[in-house]
């Protein structure tokens, strides 16, 4: 899940009384609707191209889906689960943001990110701003403090993934699984441990900021697990820095305002990173290696997006069942 993809949570100020932005004046930049519907459109034009040079490596494309159609079943559990755990993990990173300014209970946290989650997709992004929208009016959580939330989640992001890129360039030569696994379970176990002790030593936003760049360490983590379980998924397995580099690219498509949750941008910065890594390259050269990754992270895709949906269904209704539509006694 990416709720909090993008560090523009009121780009055009707070709504007016009639629920409409500031009027721009003749002459003046677009107004933010324009550019963010502009934006939506490069998205789907580039998601439309990724789709075109799949399908025109015809090949490519049917034997990736025919492995997808017959892969194990716990490879498709696995990458149908690792977004289940993405949305966990960043549920629980915006409890702890919001901590210092409203008790936000936590069921209530992961339906709004299950329900942005799914509504970024469309133009506006109207997760992120309905998310931002419901903890004023609910939470008393003003908007220019959500914005902050939203600009340290995306901080602290680029500094787990800089913190994993890292240790796949160390590991690059010389780490098998076993090594992976005990140097990231110990540079988590750090993090916690630091805040912990930073808890300890009764300071709490250094506690809390170490706590959620645990959180954000074990996302991306979750992320470079995801991208080795789709391309095992396709029938083109990578090493463990390739999964990393693809979270990374994924993840930066992903703060990029064009469309929301990297639609389209990220498919082709996977395509293209394919094009140079060894794994995908092993299928051929230029753009037949980068259909492979082309077409990994559009059956990708495909999964998170029912994924999202499924989740935000159930959420949407915990959500209207539970809380009741009306201003809370302490919202302004």
């Amino acid at each position: 899940m990416n709720a909090d993809a993008s560090p523009e949570p009121s780009p055009g100020g707070e709504p007016g009384p009639t629920g409409s932005g500031p009027q721009s004046a003749p002459g003046a930049r677009p107004a933010p609707w324009a550019r963010k519907a502009a934006g939506f459109a490069v998205g789907l034009a580039l998601l439309g191209a990724a789709v075109w040079v799949a399908v025109a490596h015809e090949s490519t494309l049917r034997a990736a889906l025919h492995e997808a159609r017959y892969a194990p079943a716990w490879l498709i559990g696995f990458s149908l689960g690792l977004p289940v755990l993405n949305w966990l993990v960043t549920s629980a990173v915006f409890v702890v943001l919001n901590a210092p300014h409203a008790r936000v209970p936590v069921r209530e946290t992961a339906a709004l990110v299950a329900v942005a989650g799914a509504l970024n997709y469309l133009p506006m992004r109207p997760g992120m701003l309905g998310r931002v929208a419901y903890h004023k009016r609910y939470h008393g959580i003003g908007v220019g403090v959500s914005a902050k939330i939203i600009v340290l989640s995306v901080v602290l992001n680029a500094v787990a993934l800089g913190v994993l890129a890292a240790t796949a360039l160390v590991l690059r030569g010389a780490g098998g699984a076993v090594v992976w696994a005990v140097v990231c379970a110990g540079t988590l176990l750090a993090m916690v441990a630091g805040a912990v002790a930073a808890r300890a030593a009764a300071r709490p936003t250094q506690a809390r900021l170490l706590a959620v760049l645990a959180l954000k360490y074990a996302d991306s983590l979750i992320w470079a697990g995801r991208y080795a379980a789709v391309f095992a998924l396709v029938g083109h397995p990578i090493s463990l820095p390739e999964a990393v580099a693809f979270a990374c690219v994924s993840q930066a498509a992903a703060v990029v305002p064009l469309a929301g949750n990297g639609l389209g941008l990220r498919e082709w910065g996977v395509g293209l990173l394919a094009s140079l890594l060894p794994s995908a390259r092993a299928s051929g050269e230029g753009w037949d290696a980068a259909a492979v990754g082309l077409s990994a992270d559009l059956v990708h895709r495909g999964l998170e997006v029912a994924v999202a949906l499924v989740l935000a269904a159930g959420a949407g209704a915990l959500l209207m069942r539970g809380r009741p539509w009306r201003r809370s006694p302490g919202a302004e």
